[in-house]
């Protein structure tokens, strides 16, 4: 949640995989002027939204699946916050088929020159999710990106390599984060870890820039 102390005062925070709406309950609690545009496919979370954010001008949900093109896919639904594309990672999970959409045409649509903070947790489409924003990432219109990189990029059959292959080419430092800071990063075998779980963070360059970032070097 730090992360968002380097926000604007009224940032535009993309939240793809919503979820029960945790990460954007803080983001305005630190950020009160933040709008917020959140993409949940699960209808168990829809419930959710339903429930606690019926009433909340500044928050707005989508119910589409965020990837690098636009269609249906199949969905399961754990209704526990492990609900994905990628396969069931619950037993009893609900499936269904669910409409994707690419974060390209999504701010094109909308006239979405500028994303302060997209916060990526699809469990293991994280990449799809990204690689959807080709043209965002390409003009720098969003300052910062997370997505967390974990066991059900399994079943995806993506890697870190995958993403840093695609991140490499972009004008961003990609970075891991920790309590208070981001660590440089730099792709190696090594970090081909999916149970530690890590969380990564891509800061554009004109960002960079400004200033206020707090990173540390540690040894690769």
């Amino acid at each position: 949640y730090w992360l968002l102390s380097l926000l604007p005062p009224a940032p535009l925070i993309v939240d793809v995989g919503f979820n029960q709406g945790l990460f954007s309950r803080e983001a305005l609690r630190q950020r009160p002027q933040a709008r917020i545009v959140g993409f949940e496919p699960a209808k168990s979370m829809q419930r959710e939204f339903a429930a606690h954010f019926a009433h909340e001008p500044r928050v707005e949900l989508l119910p589409f699946a965020v990837s690098n093109g636009r269609g249906e896919l199949d969905f399961c639904d754990s209704s526990d916050g492990c609900s994905s594309l990628v396969g069931d990672q619950s037993s009893g999970a609900e499936k269904y088929r669910v409409g994707t959409i690419k974060l390209d045409d999504f701010a094109e649509k909308r006239g979405c020159s500028k994303i302060d903070m997209l916060k990526v947790d699809a469990e293991g489409y994280d990449l799809h999710a990204l690689e959807g924003a080709d043209r965002l990432l390409n003009r720098q219109a969003i300052d910062i990106f997370t997505f967390e990189y974990n066991l059900t990029w399994i079943e995806s059959r993506r890697f870190l390599k995958d993403a840093w292959a695609f991140l490499e080419k972009k004008p961003y430092d990609l970075f891991r984060l920790f309590n208070g800071f981001l660590v440089s990063f730099r792709y190696s075998q090594r970090a081909e870890r999916h149970d530690l779980g890590c969380i990564y963070v891509g800061v554009s360059r004109s960002r960079l820039e400004q200033g206020g970032i707090p990173v540390r070097e540690f040894p690769q």
